[in-house]
């Protein structure tokens, strides 16, 4: 009996025809499918930003806009900048940014007191997106600045409080799991949370564990992916190591799916007929 695709299951078929030759260059894996009735496997690309390599996925090294500013002492082999670039097979170009917010005060005069004030107030400053590579186990962080001629960082280099790191995709992607350290450089425990944003919308808590999954229904899909801190688990500083994203097929990918399903359905009755 003919059975109806869902989108999952073509997404998954679209997915399937990835080229074997993209593994060496990028961290091609795949989820195995559940079975029949369950999620169907999906293939993925774990971008990965530490070192050193756990597995044959290969470390994606960025590079730093306008220029990298972490060139000296311990700071020299890693990579700092007002934005980092990465070129991704599903996500096209990926662009990693960062911010902080610090409290200000100002004094200004009340009319209501007749006299002069001081009021603070929190503003959001653009910050530098460092990418940790030594000691091992690092990854992407936000720092505030670099100073003693590229020597030393402002600021711990993991996200903190007060701090977003955010990454764009030029194309859209399903993420479908993360790696997170935490700033001894080991993995983040499972009982740690942050915070996800995507596209600019609602924040949302999620765990620092590691994982990756099948299942589209805990699928993260969108081009803008901002972390931060939760302020409700105390300071839970970390670095983010992985994301792993698949890429969300186009309609037009659906339809040609839909049209060669149909005529492999029509072909099978008509041989069942005969």
């Amino acid at each position: 009996m003919f059975r109806p695709i869902t989108a999952a299951a073509l997404s998954a078929i679209a997915l399937s025809f990835t080229p074997a030759a993209f593994a060496a260059t990028y961290g091609i894996g795949t989820v195995d499918s559940d079975g029949p009735g369950g999620n169907p496997a999906v293939t993925y690309e774990e971008v990965k930003f530490y070192k050193p390599s756990t597995s044959s996925f290969p470390t994606y090294v960025g590079t730093a806009t306008p220029a990298d500013l972490c060139t000296k002492g311990d700071i020299k082999n890693d990579i700092c900048g007002q934005k980092l670039s990465f070129d991704t097979q599903f996500g096209g170009v990926l662009e990693a940014t960062g911010s902080y917010t610090e409290t200000v005060t100002n004094k200004v005069w009340s009319a209501a007191k007749h006299k002069w004030v001081y009021e603070t107030s929190t503003v959001t400053k653009p910050g530098l997106v460092m990418q940790d590579l030594s000691p091992a186990y690092g990854g992407l962080g936000v720092i505030k600045s670099v100073k003693n001629n590229g020597a030393t960082v402002v600021g711990s280099d993991e996200i903190n409080r007060g701090e977003v790191l955010t990454l764009t995709f030029s194309n859209a992607v399903n993420v479908v799991g993360f790696h997170f350290m935490d700033a001894d450089h080991g993995w983040a425990s499972r009982h740690a949370y942050g915070m996800l944003s995507i596209d600019g919308g609602a924040w949302e808590r999620i765990s620092l564990a590691s994982y990756v999954t099948n299942d589209p229904s805990k699928f993260f899909t969108g081009t803008s992916f901002s972390f931060k801190i939760y302020d409700d688990c105390g300071n839970t500083d970390y670095y983010l190591g992985a994301v792993k994203i698949a890429a969300v097929p186009e309609p037009g990918t659906y339809a040609l799916m839909l049209a060669g399903l149909g005529a492999v359905g029509f072909v099978a009755r008509r041989n069942k007929r005969a």
